[in-house]
């Protein structure tokens, strides 16, 4: 498996993130899989895999023995031009940063080296040499509008709507 952020849906611990992140190389994980999430900066505690669909890369998690402090309120649909916020953690469970993303293009085909799933979402260049999928993409307001994918360089990044990701869900 692999490192991921999450977007915390409920505030009984559900959490989207990246299926192919956590899943790694093996399908589905294997036996001795597990899983923990640090929710609001807390200590990791076990988590359960509790729905997937590979096809949008989205993993659903339940972490109830730590209850968030605070749930993502989902925005509205992005148009190109949108100045926006990539909340991530560069790794490692750092601090979380914000970093300024435009939207540059809606209804794009979303590509990561190594990646099986395809999903369709909004594109928009990066600034910083990585980020984790599963990070949230949110407005000035705080409404989070999509959940980071990837990119193939740093001019070409995906995000997954919020909109795809609850319906999925």
């Amino acid at each position: 498996g692999g490192e991921a952020d999450g977007i915390v849906l409920t505030s009984t611990g559900l959490i989207a993130t990246s299926y192919s992140r956590i899943r790694g190389d093996s399908r589905p994980p294997t036996d001795g899989f597990e899983l923990r999430v640090a929710v609001d900066g807390h200590d990791a505690v076990p988590a359960t895999i509790v729905g997937t669909n590979e096809d949008a890369d989205l993993a659903l998690v339940s972490a109830s023995a730590a209850l968030p402090l605070s749930v993502a309120t989902p925005g509205s649909p992005v148009r190109v031009g949108d100045v926006l916020t990539l909340l991530d953690d560069q790794g490692g469970n750092q601090p979380i940063v914000g970093i300024g993303v435009t939207v540059k293009a809606t209804d794009r085909v979303c590509s990561r080296a190594g990646s099986m799933a395809r999903p369709t979402g909004f594109g928009f260049s990066l600034s910083v040499a990585s980020a984790e999928p599963g990070a949230a993409l949110v407005r000035a307001d705080g409404t989070v509008v999509g959940m980071y994918y990837g990119g193939d360089d740093a001019a070409h990044h995906c995000a997954i709507p919020i909109a795809d990701i609850l319906q999925a869900a």
